[in-house]
C-alpha cells in the first residue's frame, strides 16, 4: 500500500511540475512572441504624422482640429483597433514606467499649493501617451526607415517655409550686434509666431542631421549627394530663425553623427572630412550675414535695465532657488500668481517668461522631487539608445536624434511639446523591438527588415508574421 501511494505521489509530482514548465513556458512564449510586421498603412500615416506636425498651425484645418491632429486621432483609433496586444507590450515600457512616476509625484506637489491647476500635467501626460502609439508603430525597421525620412520631409518643408519667409529680408539687412539681430528678427518674422521659431529651426535641424547620416551611409553617389543637398537646405533654414538654441542643437547632434560614423568605419575617414568641409563652406556662403549676429549670451544689461530674456530666466533661477527647491511652487501657481512678483515676470512681449529648461521647470514647479523624477525618465530614455550598433545606420540616427533631444529639454519648459512624444516614442522602440537589450553588435530583431547589400542597396521587407490583433 505505502509503494503504491509512493508511485502516485511520484506521478502527481512530475505532472505538477510538468504543468508547472509548460506554463513558464507559455508565458515565456507569449512575453517574446514576434509581432507582425507594419503594414504600408502604418508606415503612410505615422510619416504623413511627422512630416505635417511641425507646419500644424499653417496647414488647412478640418473642422475644430488641424490636419496633423486629425491623422494623429485615426493613427491612435488604428493602434487600439488593430494593435491592442502591442500595445499592451509597450505602455508598461521602463521609459513609461518612470513617466507614470513622474507624473504622480507632480499632482501629488501640485495638490500642496494654492491656484493648483493640472493642466500642465495633462499636457504631459497626453505627450506620454501619443509616445506609446509611436512606439508601437515603429516596432520594425521599415517603420523607423519611414520615420527617418518622414524627419527629413518635415525638415525640409519647415525650411522652405522659413527660407520663403525670411531669407530675403535677412539678406538684404545689416545688424552688427546682438540687439539690431534681435530686432531685425522681430521686423521679419510676425510677433505672434514668434514663440514658436525655436522650434522650427530646431526641427529644420533634426531633419538636417538625418539627411547628413544618409549621405555618409549612402551606397550609390546619387543617393549621396541627394541627401547631401536635402541636408544642406535644411542647414540653411536652421540659420533663418536666428535662433541660437536650434543652430547650437543642430551643430552638436551632427558633430555625434559624423564622430559615431567615424568610428564604426575609420577607412573612410578622407571622404567624410571632405564632406564635412563642404557643408560648412556653403554654409558660410548662403547663411546670410546677419544670422550669425544674434548668437551670443551675456548677463550685462541692456539700456532699458534689463537682460537679455535667456541669460535674465537663468539668473532668476539660481536667485530664488531656496524659495522653490523643495515643494516647489506649483504650475498653477506660478504662472497665475508667484511669478508675478520675481523676475521671471513680463518679457519683452507682455507675457510671463517659463523657466527655459524642463530641469529647472520641474523643480520649480514640484521642487527636487520632480526635479530627480524627471531625471529618471531621461535615463531611461538614455538606456534606449542603442550605443552597441554604432555601425548601423539607422543607430546612429538614432543617436543623433537623442542628442538633439536632450539637448532640446535643457532649452525650453514646454516638455509636453509634440517633438517629444516622438523622441520617447522612437527610444521605447528602439529599447523594446529595435535594439532589445543583449541584442548582439551586428544582429537585428526578427521582425522587420533587412538591409540587401548591393550597389542599388534598399531595404527588403523579411516574411510577414501572421499575429492577429498585434
Amino acid at each position: 500500500m505505502s509503494m503504491l501511494q509512493n508511485n502516485h505521489s511520484r506521478v502527481f509530482a512530475a505532472s505538477s511540475s510538468g504543468a508547472i514548465a509548460r506554463g513558464a513556458a507559455t508565458a515565456l512564449a507569449a512575453v517574446s512572441r514576434p509581432v507582425a510586421a507594419t503594414n504600408r498603412i502604418e508606415r503612410t500615416l505615422l510619416a504623413a504624422v511627422l512630416a505635417l506636425l511641425p507646419l500644424e498651425k499653417h496647414v488647412p484645418r478640418i473642422g475644430p482640429l488641424s490636419l496633423p491632429a486629425l491623422l494623429f486621432g485615426i493613427l491612435t483609433l488604428y493602434v487600439l483597433w488593430n494593435r491592442p496586444r502591442t500595445l499592451a507590450r509597450v505602455w508598461w515600457h521602463p521609459i513609461f514606467r518612470a513617466a507614470y512616476f513622474f507624473l504622480f509625484i507632480g499632482a501629488l506637489v501640485e495638490m500642496m499649493h494654492p491656484h493648483t491647476s493640472l493642466g500642465i500635467l495633462n499636457r504631459i501626460l497626453l505627450m506620454f501617451l501619443g509616445a506609446t502609439i509611436i512606439a508601437t508603430l515603429c516596432r520594425d525597421r521599415a517603420a523607423l526607415y519611414t520615420a527617418l525620412h518622414a524627419y527629413i520631409l518635415a525638415g525640409f518643408g519647415v525650411s522652405l517655409f522659413l527660407i520663403f519667409k525670411g531669407f530675403n529680408s535677412l539678406h538684404s539687412a545689416v545688424a552688427s550686434d546682438y540687439k539690431q539681430a534681435t530686432q531685425l528678427r522681430a521686423n521679419t518674422f510676425q510677433t505672434d509666431f514668434h514663440f514658436e521659431l525655436g522650434l522650427l529651426s530646431y526641427q529644420a535641424g533634426q531633419g538636417a542631421m538625418v539627411a547628413l547620416a544618409f549621405a555618409l551611409a549612402a551606397r550609390t553617389p546619387r543617393h549621396r549627394y541627394f541627401y547631401l543637398l536635402c541636408g544642406l537646405f535644411c542647414l540653411v533654414g536652421t540659420f533663418i530663425p536666428l535662433s541660437r538654441g536650434g543652430v547650437a542643437i543642430t551643430g552638436l547632434a551632427c558633430i555625434t553623427v559624423v564622430i559615431l560614423y567615424l568610428l564604426a568605419h575609420p577607412s573612410r575617414q578622407m571622404r567624410t572630412i571632405i564632406a564635412a568641409l563642404v557643408v560648412v563652406a556653403t554654409l558660410f556662403i548662403v547663411v546670410p550675414e546677419s544670422a550669425t549676429q544674434r548668437f551670443q549670451f551675456s548677463t550685462a544689461e541692456k539700456s532699458n535695465g534689463k537682460m537679455e530674456g535667456r541669460a535674465r530666466i537663468y539668473t532668476s533661477a539660481i536667485t530664488y532657488f531656496p524659495e522653490y527647491v523643495v515643494n516647489g511652487v506649483g504650475s498653477g501657481n506660478y504662472w497665475q500668481a508667484w511669478a508675478e512678483h520675481t523676475s521671471f515676470e513680463k518679457n519683452d512681449f507682455g507675457k510671463i517668461d517659463g523657466p527655459h529648461n524642463c530641469f529647472i521647470a520641474s523643480t520649480v514647479y514640484w521642487g527636487m522631487a520632480g526635479c530627480l523624477a524627471l531625471a529618471v525618465v531621461a535615463w531611461q530614455a538614455y538606456r534606449c539608445v542603442p550605443r552597441r550598433h554604432r555601425e548601423d545606420i539607422l543607430a546612429i540616427c538614432i543617436y543623433g536624434l537623442a542628442v538633439g533631444w536632450f539637448l532640446r529639454i535643457n532649452v525650453v519648459h514646454t516638455l509636453y511639446g509634440k517633438e517629444f512624444a516622438f523622441a520617447f516614442g522612437l527610444l521605447a522602440a528602439s529599447g523594446r523591438w529595435l535594439w532589445p537589450k543583449g541584442t548582439p553588435p551586428g544582429s537585428t530583431p526578427p521582425a522587420g527588415v533587412l538591409p540587401v547589400a548591393g550597389r542599388n542597396a534598399k531595404f527588403r521587407p523579411q516574411q510577414r508574421l501572421k499575429a492577429p490583433n498585434g
